[in-house]
């Protein structure tokens, strides 16, 4: 693919957790996620991992698991988005018989709009993004990597 002209591949690494991995039926595993990202990267592509905050449950250690692999993975950018779920899955049944769904989910989401939440508010979950925002890109390896972009040197 790099001979080929291809610069970038975004991958939805979603979760960094097996249990949450295998709930939502992604049909990944972690061992996989690691080894594209480390194909990618030896291949000279650069990497987009693209993560969800779940707001569906409070289990913090999700986030730490996540984390966790980010710091494994190392994508060149970082995308964090709330959980997204599709009309007709299971989770989207799910959380409409527990009214946390908007009447016109769709066109919320489109919107930017958050799932309602019985754990988290809006609030909470934009503070978790910041965090792992945060932690991810101003850990010491990344700086070192934003200075070389920025001064040119390899």
């Amino acid at each position: 693919m790099k001979y080929s002209g291809c610069a970038a591949i975004s991958y939805g690494v979603e979760f960094g957790s097996q249990e949450m991995l295998d709930y939502f039926n992604k049909g990944l595993k972690l061992e996989d996620i690691e080894k594209a990202f480390y194909l990618t990267k030896k291949a000279g592509i650069w990497t987009t991992g693209y993560i969800m905050i779940n707001q569906y449950s409070p289990n913090l250690n999700v986030l730490r698991q996540t984390q966790k692999l980010l710091l494994k993975i190392k994508p060149n950018l970082l995308r964090i988005s709330p959980l997204i779920v599709n009309p007709g899955s299971k989770l989207y049944y799910l959380l409409k018989k527990q009214g946390c769904l908007q009447e016109d989910y769709n066109r919320a989401y489109l919107d930017g709009d958050y799932l309602k939440s019985k754990y988290l508010t809006r609030k909470e979950l934009e503070g978790m993004r910041n965090r792992v925002y945060m932690a991810y890109y101003l850990r010491s390896d990344s700086l070192t990597y934003i200075a070389k972009q920025l001064f040119g040197r390899k």
